[in-house]
């Protein structure tokens, strides 16, 4: 059993990251500040595992530690905000599935649910919060002493707790209170000091809360034997449902290849333009194959099985319509082509694109299980592996700067740029586009130039703390310092009315 004085400790560096995380992010940026927690968090992790005697499990840190770090370096690397929010997502919930797979069953057998519950998992963080804090106050000798005199200590700490809590907050918030406390320069703090202070008591707590949940829990064993569903789906059944789906898919795809490859004829003959039938159908054939995802998957869990395997039949309808849903992928994904075609490369547009080939790439994996009668568990895996390796991909990628240079080379062959949106581009895309300070029109030069001076100017990027240094942002200083006369010179054109 652990001795109170461990506890002290992990409330201790709890509070040390409580301090650290207000320190580094209070007021900054994004940037170094990620790789700095992300390290002390880890760190911080590994002196608990000694301080409890509980061994670091090697497999869950290679599986979610090493990719947080990795996907928090990324976050110095590239610039764009959305790139960067899925980092940063990614980064919280490695730990928590590391936390989760640490005090429970491995990971090998997790489901669907059991990725879902863990975004819930601090929920869980608030029992241990106070376990921990219970442990803290019951030294030996507060044990000793009486049942009524423990009542009265803890009554007086937790009392001197709120008076002072309360007092700061009443204090703030009105300047009457305030005047009954002269001698009190605790009451006098200012707006920022409150914030600080409340914003590091919570983080703090939400360490305690985790470490406690982390190094208290038992591991609890569970079997990965899944328990029988109550409701199943008949062979049947499944053979009518999977039936119409796959014929009125069969009958979409064929007319999708009518109009999509038939020529703009086709399609001009509805009274509508390519890029209008292009951006018309695109979400609505995204949600028809996570739907249809949602009912294969659905169907592949609940259906009767012959022994342990899936009837010869279910396997042929649940593979032609995965098929049949890749199809209709690649036909969304040539709708958004088109629609780039007109109107160039954005941010959502890459993304859905790769939101696209990830689900079928996922549809891949659901086929081959189905096939292969694969263990659910082993299919979830995959697909959390898939889910890293993607996000990976993207930061390797670098989507800004990769929209900035294909919509260079539209502009090349269609005369079509939108220079604003390539102006408020994050500096991952600088480097591509400063090419348009130079172009040969004078117009694509000063529309450019006035834009990127704004965009600049507006967001105060070169005006940053050290805790949001990103490699990225130095490069693009680098690379716009020698244009900086150019654009100061052109000032009378740059500054806004």
């Amino acid at each position: 059993m652990e001795t109170n004085k461990s506890y002290v400790i992990l409330a201790a560096v709890s509070l040390l990251l409580g301090v650290a995380h207000n320190f580094l992010f209070f007021d900054k940026g994004i940037g170094i500040n990620i790789v700095i927690f992300t390290i002390l968090i880890i760190a911080v992790g590994i002196l608990l595992l000694r301080q409890f005697h509980k061994a670091l499990n090697r497999q869950c840190a290679a599986l979610f530690l090493l990719p947080a770090v990795i996907f928090a370096c990324m976050v110095i690397l590239r610039a764009s905000e959305l790139l960067v929010f899925f980092n940063i997502v990614a980064i919280t919930l490695l730990f928590f599935m590391f936390v989760g797979v640490s005090t429970g069953k491995s990971i090998h057998s997790y489901l669907l649910f059991d990725y879902l519950k863990l975004v819930f998992l601090p929920l869980r963080f608030i029992r241990p919060f106070f376990a921990v804090c219970w442990k803290i106050f019951c030294f030996k000798y507060i044990q000793e002493l009486s049942p009524t005199s423990r009542e009265i200590l803890r009554g007086s700490i937790l009392a001197v707790l709120a008076v002072v809590v309360f007092g700061v907050l009443f204090a703030s918030a009105d300047d009457v209170f305030r005047s009954l406390l002269p001698d009190l320069n605790l009451f006098s703090t200012n707006e920022e000091f409150l914030i600080r202070s409340i914003l590091a008591v919570f983080m703090t707590s939400v360490f305690i809360g985790a470490f406690g949940y982390l190094f208290s829990s038992p591991n609890i064993i569970q079997s990965s034997t899944v328990s029988p569903l109550k409701w199943k789906f008949g062979a049947i059944e499944a053979t009518i449902l999977f039936g119409a789906i796959n014929a009125l898919f069969l009958l979409f795809i064929t007319l999708q290849f009518a109009y999509l490859f038939g020529g703009e004829g086709r399609v001009t003959a509805l009274g509508l333009t390519y890029a209008e039938y292009a951006r018309k159908g695109f979400f609505e054939l995204i949600l028809v194959a996570i739907l249809s995802f949602l009912i294969i998957f659905t169907a592949e869990q609940r259906v009767i099985k012959k022994g342990d395997s899936h009837s010869q039949l279910f396997k042929i309808l649940s593979v032609a319509l995965v098929a049949q849903v890749v199809l209709i992928l690649v036909s969304a994904s040539t709708r958004l082509s088109l629609y780039e075609n007109a109107y160039g490369f954005t941010n959502v547009r890459i993304y859905s694109h790769a939101l696209m080939i990830w689900m079928g790439l996922v549809l891949a994996l659901l086929a081959y299980h189905i096939l292969s009668n694969g263990r659910r568990e082993a299919f979830m895996y995959r697909v959390l592996l898939l889910a890293i390796l993607f996000l990976f991909g993207m930061n390797i990628l670098n989507p800004e700067a990769f929209i900035a240079r294909h919509n260079i080379e539209r502009f090349k062959s269609t005369g079509k740029l939108d220079t604003t949106y390539l102006a408020h581009l994050s500096d991952d895309a600088l480097p591509e586009t400063l090419i348009l300070l130079d172009d040969q029109s004078e117009e694509v030069r000063n529309s450019f130039a006035r834009e990127l001076y704004g965009a600049r100017n507006s967001e105060n990027r070169d005006n940053m703390d050290w805790e949001s240094f990103r490699l990225s942002r130095m490069e693009a200083q680098s690379l716009i310092s020698p244009k900086r006369s150019q654009l100061e010179a052109s000032s009378d054109i740059f500054t806004p009315n």
